[in-house]
């Protein structure tokens, strides 16, 4: 199976619930942000990004505002493969032919092999899951061989990164900060908190708050209240809204609440802010 999937959630959110496959999932990642869940701990989803889910892997998947195309695979055809390839709330079954169906391709695409990694070239491996789209949805003459073709290619880049490093690939610190700004940024119309930001970037409260303040001269919470104001401010001057559907749009409790704390930001009431834009 190949489809493409998108998350449109403004925050982070899961949209799959814990389970296990019965086959390969890979998926490759063109937008977005989110966490693959699993049983000792928490992997990053980045755009760009290309991960591999194993058959029996209890996973659960969080995204806000994602798209990726992913492909479910075997590495044999086998009747059961056209029932379920999900089992949900992680019950794998003891199924001797399924294991067995498993076993030559588990020699290469072990438990040793990182979940993800990052391609060099996003355009060809976003070029090459499109192109397996395209086959698996029209299925053109000889489809199911090009789609072999690729689907090997694909895991291809997987035996390649695990011979050039036994590590998974870690962020550096730039992208670690990169991952809180964006995040900063894509959640203006609530209130977030630094653990929050922590759990995003992979870093520890403190050490966040550190090395944020350091490469963008304000701390993290001050950044994501000083942009949620400006945002504010900004549909407040613009936009013929009145506070209370202000103080909905941008995760406050009431229009006394978002008064006060635009008067506190801007030194101004909303009307006096209105008024000297109007």
């Amino acid at each position: 199976m190949i489809a493409q999937g998108s998350c449109d959630f403004g925050y982070m959110k899961k949209s799959v619930n814990f389970r296990t496959l019965l086959d390969f999932q890979v998926f490759f990642v063109t937008s977005g942000i989110g966490i693959i869940h699993l049983d000792n701990r928490e992997i990053p989803i980045r755009s760009g990004g290309l991960y591999l889910i194993q058959p029996g892997i209890y996973h659960a998947y969080s995204f806000q505002k994602a798209n990726f195309i992913y492909i479910h695979f075997d590495l044999f055809y086998h009747k059961k493969r056209e029932n379920s390839y999900v089992v949900a709330g992680g019950n794998y079954p003891a199924d001797t032919e399924k294991s067995y169906m498993q076993l030559s391709l588990n020699t290469y695409l072990n438990k040793s092999l990182p979940v993800e990694i990052f391609p060099a070239n996003f355009n060809k491996v976003e070029y090459m899951f499109q192109n397996a789209l395209h086959l698996f949805t029209n299925t053109p003459p000889l489809w199911q061989l090009k789609l072999q073709g690729l689907l090997a290619e694909i895991l291809t880049i997987y035996t390649e990164n695990t011979l050039k490093s036994s590590d998974s690939f870690t962020l550096d610190l730039d992208e670690k900060l990169g991952r809180a700004l964006v995040y900063i940024k894509e959640n203006l119309n609530r209130t977030i908190t630094l653990n929050e930001l922590a759990r995003i970037s992979i870093l520890s409260p403190s050490h966040l708050s550190h090395e944020f303040k350091k490469k963008y001269k304000i701390s993290p919470m001050k950044m994501h209240k000083k942009n949620r104001m400006q945002a504010i401010r900004n549909r407040l001057v613009n936009v013929n809204a009145t506070l209370s559907e202000l103080a909905d749009e941008y995760g406050y409790s009431n229009s006394f609440s978002l008064s006060r704390g635009i008067k506190k930001n801007f030194g101004s009431s909303p009307r006096a802010i209105k008024k000297l834009n109007s």
